[in-house]
């Protein structure tokens, strides 16, 4: 028995609408076929509330005369009879089955179980169960295949869900067969105009419920994704990136504090490698290759996306390598002593503030500080790519702006003087017609 004192009040209006449903509807009526109105099939409707599903029995019936829609029999056909007799006392076993072990009531499902389409023998989880399990399983892979931010990142995701579906009424104990498209809609109201998030973290966490119905899909709890043609746009911003004036004049800056010079170099040094946090911090010396020429790079996994990159180390990379060649981090095997993401990033706003520069300076400006280095510079694309781990479509799509003052060079310097070869000769030709 369900305590409802522990129940929230959405919680326990979902129990009293169930409550007032004490039994289902079942009729049958012909659908007419195309030989005329006077035939047709014998189809079942069962009506739960104010939803109703509709199923064919497969028997025809040849002249209308001899059906009788308040019996649901056939005048001189008394095994088919019968056959509509037994279906209805299924229905009704199902629905009593049903009903008692508190599972979904939709018609629809209980006609399904009555063509043998699907089972009920195992109760199905809620919408927020299943997100439970989804991220159990997500639990084991950490380490493996996913990181734990990405974890931290699903369990938020789902308190999100969760205050979604207590302020909506959905209540904790939504089903599957609830979820309709509109859902998208109202989520995404809900997280932009209650909590204030902004578009593209919105979307993450509609695309993790999403996800979770497709993780329902595979333990076949529903039929199909309601969600999967939702299509929801996002904000793409203009890249924020420091220059090289602001870059040199970071590596010229003289700190009294050492952890502020640590700290400069680490976010210096990711300036020059494109490597994220995560990359920097456990950069290790086994990771550093040296080619037959003499030239260092480092090649390594990225964490984020398991794709590896290939990163040759420029000068001011290598000097800063080598100024914490003794330094404690390389007894563990590190190469630079990098502290948590928290303080990196309140030590960069302190140096931000000394300098008196105006982008907020935190560890993944560096990374994009990198990338447009590399563009600005003429590094193909390919190559920077290669470098810092990512694609083409996805650097074409955040990166064109920066490109532009490229696109325009490149083009002006193929065509530049072409045409006006053929500009003088015309004018010259002219002259001398003249």
């Amino acid at each position: 028995m369900i305590n409802r004192t522990n129940l929230a009040k959405s919680e326990r209006r979902i129990l009293r609408n169930r409550e007032k449903i004490k039994s289902c509807k079942i009729g049958f009526f012909i659908n007419a076929s195309k030989k005329g109105a006077h035939c047709g099939t014998v189809y079942m409707r069962v009506t739960i509330g104010k939803n109703r599903g509709e199923l064919s029995t497969g028997i025809f019936v040849d002249d209308r005369t001899n059906w009788n829609p308040q019996t649901a029999t056939i005048e001189g056909n008394q095994p088919h009879t019968l056959f509509l007799n037994q279906l209805k006392s299924e229905v009704e076993v199902i629905f009593t089955e049903r009903f008692v072990t508190q599972r979904s009531l939709e018609p629809r499902v209980i006609l399904q179980i009555l063509a043998g389409l699907r089972g009920h023998d195992v109760t199905l989880p809620t919408v927020l169960q299943g997100i439970d399990k989804m991220i159990d399983q997500t639990n084991q892979r950490v380490g493996t295949e996913i990181g734990k931010a990405t974890l931290k990142a699903y369990k938020t995701y789902k308190e999100r869900i969760t205050e979604f579906f207590d302020y909506a009424n959905y209540g904790h104990y939504m089903s599957y067969e609830q979820i309709k498209p509109a859902l998208a809609s109202e989520l995404m109201i809900y997280l932009k105009n209650k909590r204030r998030y902004s578009q593209n973290y919105s979307i993450k966490v509609f695309q993790f419920l999403r996800s979770s119905i497709n993780f329902a899909v595979a333990y076949e709890w529903i039929d199909r994704n309601p969600l999967a043609q939702v299509r929801l746009k996002k904000e793409y911003k203009a890249i924020q990136a420091l220059n090289e004036k602001q870059i040199q004049s970071c590596i010229d800056a003289t700190f009294v504090s050492t952890a502020l010079q640590k700290v400069r170099d680490i976010f210096i040094f990711q300036c020059f490698t494109g490597l994220a946090y995560t990359d920097v911090r456990e950069l290790k010396t086994s990771q550093i290759f040296q080619t037959e020429k003499g030239e260092y790079y480092i090649e390594k996994p990225r964490k984020k996306t398991n794709v590896v990159q290939f990163i040759p180390l420029l000068e001011p990379a290598l000097a800063i390598l080598a100024n914490y060649e003794k330094d404690n981090c390389r007894k563990h095997g590190l190469l630079l002593p990098v502290p948590s993401n928290a303080k990196m990033n309140q030590y960069l706003k302190d140096i931000q503030d000394i300098l008196g520069i105006r982008e907020r300076l935190h560890t993944h400006l560096a990374r994009k500080t990198c990338t447009t280095l590399f563009i600005i510079n003429g590094v193909p694309q390919a190559t920077t790519c290669q470098v810092m781990g990512f694609s083409l479509q996805m650097m074409e799509k955040h990166y064109l702006s920066i490109r532009k003052d490229i696109i325009i060079n490149d083009v002006n310097n193929a065509f530049k003087g072409k045409f006006e070869v053929y500009r003088n000769d015309q004018n010259s030709s002219n002259q001398e017609a003249v």
